[in-house]
């Protein structure tokens, strides 16, 4: 998580990265960027607090845990129960939540079987579902990365379509390699 001004937009920024959510009511804008990853905002309209989490993996089938990085933050189920705690601690009433959801993108050439972002959209679904709380909206899957920056005091998303770097490209490659090599050694047993 870093802060910056935001010349643009003309407000403080914070942009968190795959692992982390923020909530608040300040008046801010709280940013990230996703791939295959999934964030969701979610918002209490009465107090006018809102928060994002940005979460990789919907769950843990594919990785070793045994390398240390992959941590407990980056898995769906980690991400919504903080944002949703992060907000009840402002006083925010979980009944009242309304979510937007985005990401999810098939940014992973290749193995077809195992599309991430496909993953991570349905968690995100049925999570949100389970818990009563509605979807106002969501841009999710298709094959382009997502900028997305929310206004929290107003629940206000704008969101662009932006074409992989060839770094985040390299780096999308390196971690699908990974987690090809995870999940075919699923079955192994691991010592801790």
């Amino acid at each position: 998580m870093y802060n910056y001004f935001d010349n643009k937009l003309n407000k403080s920024s914070l942009n968190i990265a795959p692992g982390e959510y923020y909530a608040t009511g300040e008046d801010i804008i709280i940013n990230t960027v996703l791939g295959s990853c999934v964030s969701v905002a979610l918002y209490d309209p009465v107090l006018k607090i809102a928060g994002l989490n940005h979460f990789m993996l919907a769950e843990s089938k594919y990785i070793d845990h045994s390398d240390g990085f992959f941590k407990i933050e980056r898995y769906g189920l980690y991400a919504m129960e903080s944002l949703i705690n992060s907000l009840i601690k402002l006083g925010g009433n979980k009944n009242r939540f309304q979510a937007k959801v985005f990401g999810g993108s098939r940014v992973l050439e290749g193995k077809e079987s195992m599309d991430i972002g496909g993953e991570n959209i349905k968690f995100a679904e049925k999570f949100l579902e389970a818990e009563r709380i509605p979807i106002l909206n969501h841009d999710t899957g298709g094959n382009r990365a997502r900028r997305i920056y929310l206004f929290p005091q107003s629940f206000r998303i704008l969101m662009r379509r932006v074409m992989p770097s060839s770094e985040l490209s390299e780096l999308m490659k390196t971690y699908k390699e990974k987690l090809e090599k995870d999940s075919e050694q699923s079955g192994k047993t691991v010592l801790f």
